[in-house]
């Protein structure tokens, strides 16, 4: 039964992580496209566009707190592999599930931070950002948005690799070349 919600829980975060790609990509197009815009009305056309630096900002918040979900899945965040490397297979494994909990602990008390950060712009503040007009809560819900798919993330990776190690699994070669293709 566990094993059977650990399956669709992968599924579902796999499935989350396609979206993010295709929401980042799209991002990322659409940032560079606001920017060479602002670029040939500034410079070309002599009538700047009020929005388009502030435009891209808000897009490159976006792209930082919710495109980088995938990389933790593809073990592309740094690590000190000079040390990691010479631990035995086992003692890794418990330390992955160390590195796990407190990554889940980082991302859940960010997450946390973040959530309490939209309230307050919300129920005290109501900021508007000065070029766009947009209320400042969209901007800042990226946060919350992106440390909430981090943590569960995070959460089915601890449970992935605790029920490794249960079944005394090592990593196959193909999680072990992707982190190092990673790193």
């Amino acid at each position: 039964m566990f094993r059977k919600f650990l399956s669709a829980y992968e599924s579902f975060m796999n499935f989350v992580d396609k979206a993010i790609i295709f929401f980042s990509s799209l991002s990322i197009l659409l940032m560079a496209c606001i920017i060479v815009a602002g670029v040939v009305f500034r410079y070309f056309l002599n009538d700047p566009l009020s929005w388009s630096d502030e435009a891209g900002r808000y897009l490159l918040v976006f792209i930082t707190f919710v495109g980088a979900i995938p990389m933790i899945t593809r073990g592309g965040f740094g690590q000190v592999e000079s040390i990691i490397g010479k631990l035995s297979p086992n003692i890794r494994q418990k330390f992955d599930i160390v590195i796990h909990l407190f990554s889940i602990l980082f991302t859940g008390v960010a997450a946390g931070i973040s959530i309490y950060l939209v309230y307050f712009s919300v129920a005290v503040q109501n900021q508007v950002s000065p070029a766009l007009e947009i209320p400042m809560w969209i901007v800042y819900s990226t946060l919350p948005l992106g440390f909430t798919i981090m943590f569960l993330r995070e959460f089915q990776l601890f449970l992935k690799a605790l029920v490794n190690m249960i079944d005394n699994k090592m990593p196959t070669n193909s999680e072990e070349e992707v982190k190092t293709q990673c790193h």
